[in-house]
């Protein structure tokens, strides 16, 4: 259990120093939420200036037993964008990134289902759609994150490493964030 926490406080040290950085950097930001009906997040995005090609940062938390959460980073690039009369825009989407966490996963062990605590890396998938109004600042989006990666938990022998299909299933059912520009 040792070997985990000190990976995981690495890993979230090194997103933690990612996100301050982002603050100094010149460039439209939004921060607010993101939710569905599996979990929610704190999200925020940095606006890179290329288009609206932006770095999405999100602590996301479910309401279940066990569940630490999951901090992920993903880079999403404009695919189209369509400018408004008065500057407000829609935006299509996609993107990848790395993601990293603690929570309970449900495994296969010897045939039997067992839930099993541990640490996640994961590779965030998203692509999504959103409306920009400059005016008002707000901005509102729909989109899907399945996660892809592996959920490391302790065996009495060994640590033993797994497919999150869950995790994965989760990302699917579509998410709508709602943020403020500034």
């Amino acid at each position: 259990m040792g070997k985990t926490n000190y990976i995981m406080k690495k890993v979230t040290l090194i997103l933690l120093v990612v996100f301050v950085c982002s603050f100094s950097f010149a460039g439209p930001k939004s921060i607010g939420i993101r939710t569905n009906i599996c979990d929610n997040s704190i999200s925020y995005q940095h606006y890179s200036g290329h288009k609206t090609d932006f770095i999405e940062i999100d602590a996301t938390f479910r309401p279940t037993k066990n569940f630490a959460g999951i901090l992920s980073v993903a880079y999403n690039f404009s695919i189209y964008e369509w400018k408004c009369s008065n500057a407000d825009v829609f935006n299509i989407y996609a993107g990848a990134g790395l993601a990293g966490g603690y929570s309970n996963s449900l495994t296969f062990i010897r045939g039997i289902v067992q839930v099993k605590n541990g640490f996640d890396v994961y590779l965030p998938v998203q692509f999504g759609i959103e409306y920009q109004s400059k005016k008002s600042g707000w901005q509102i989006s729909l989109d899907t994150r399945p996660y892809f990666g592996y959920h490391f938990y302790k065996d009495p022998e060994r640590i033993v490493s797994a497919f999150d299909f869950l995790q994965a299933m989760c990302g699917l059912i579509p998410a709508i964030g709602i943020r403020y520009m500034f």
